[in-house]
């Protein structure tokens, strides 16, 4: 049976779109978060918080896509821990060094000069921190050197070794004990070690990687627990309830204060959680026909790309295009959004073809 789910490439994609949405805005109005209300488009700096979130969302759905083959074979992994490692390198690390040594290539060459955007803080970088990116684990060392959205890669990569013992402790205590374990584990740690190293690794994110295990436990689950779950609870409305619980925090704590409180990443993660599952219903519903939108599927099936190289594209575009026009902020700003997302999709899909694609896993053949 086919493994890969149409509405996940779909969420997918609008969690990669939101970024870029994100860090367009960032590019263009750095620094001018305080006077939102005269750059004449406010609602648009709530992206500046939501693409934060995205990154919660990643997390989730990643979970998700790896505990599906193994909620499928009784919670049992179908490969060797030393196969599921390589499968795992495979799938993630030659995309992400060809793009780190893009970034230094271009940071080297014709990105190194300060241009007041987000991409400033890239440039200042050391041998340490190309190390540190090499043995992806930047996290611990700050998060904002070479490119600014590689801190997550390495998030990711590291809650990878994880999993099968997450996938023990599910065969041992059940899906909710282990998934509410690892939250409280999580965000435990970033309590108690909120001025440390180890805070900057982000382990909540460990909690919200189980949501999206316990999301594939609960969609392709047989046993009456699972199905009872699945089809007795609202997960639409959940989703829009753990939805608005993140806007409204974010409105009345203010954007600053927003992106660095941590604990809203869980009402995110829950949006995430709640979305995979009312999506894996059978039958057709809104939400997953929004989610299967062609055009959305396709961007996602390449949004790793689109992730690891968008900051790239935009700095090249404001540098050489943007920078140079005698226009305002506004009128850069929807340049940017629009013409430029055409360029940051077509690069990034370049990126996909030639850096992606061929180390993508295959799929097992079946015996004959």
């Amino acid at each position: 049976e086919r493994l890969r789910l149409d509405y996940v490439d779909g969420l997918r994609a609008a969690a990669a779109l939101l970024v870029v949405l994100n860090h367009t805005y960032g590019t263009v109005f750095l620094n001018q978060v305080s006077k939102l209300k005269e750059t004449a488009i406010p609602w648009l700096a709530w992206s500046m918080i939501y693409g934060h979130f995205s990154v919660s969302i990643f997390i989730v759905v990643s979970g998700f896509c790896l505990m599906l083959p193994v909620a499928r074979n009784a919670d049992r992994m179908k490969d060797s821990l030393g196969v599921y490692l390589k499968r795992r390198a495979r799938r993630i690390l030659p995309p992400y060094y060809f793009a780190l040594a893009l970034a230094l290539v271009l940071i080297a060459t014709v990105l190194g000069a300060r241009t007041y955007s987000h991409w400033d803080m890239n440039i200042q970088y050391s041998l340490r921190d190309i190390a540190a990116h090499v043995l992806l684990v930047q996290n611990f060392f700050g998060t904002g050197r070479i490119n600014y959205v590689f801190w997550s890669i390495a998030v990711e990569w590291q809650i990878y070794f994880l999993f099968p013992i997450l996938i023990w402790l599910f065969r041992r205590l059940g899906a909710p004990i282990t998934a509410c374990i690892a939250l409280a584990v999580g965000y435990a740690l970033m309590l108690g070690l909120g001025h440390t190293r180890v805070a900057r690794a982000n382990p909540h994110y460990i909690g919200l990687f189980t949501l999206g295990m316990w999301a594939a436990w609960l969609a392709v689950g047989n046993t009456s627990r699972a199905k009872a779950l699945r089809d007795g609870i609202p997960w639409g409305r959940l989703a829009i309830g753990s939805g608005l619980i993140v806007v409204a925090a974010t409105i009345m704590l203010g954007l600053k204060a927003s992106k660095v409180n941590y604990y809203l990443d869980l009402p995110a993660g829950i949006c995430a959680f709640s979305v995979l599952i009312a999506a894996s219903r059978p039958g057709r519903s809104a939400l997953r026909s929004v989610l299967e939108w062609r055009p959305l599927v396709s961007i996602g099936a390449y949004s790793y790309s689109l992730y690891l190289t968008h900051a790239l594209t935009l700095q090249i575009v404001w540098q050489f295009v943007l920078r140079r026009m005698d226009v305002s902020d506004q009128t850069r700003f929807w340049l940017l959004l629009g013409p430029g997302m055409a360029i940051h999709l077509g690069g990034a899909y370049l990126f996909y073809l030639c850096c992606e694609r061929p180390f993508l896993n295959k799929p097992r053949q079946k015996p004959a």
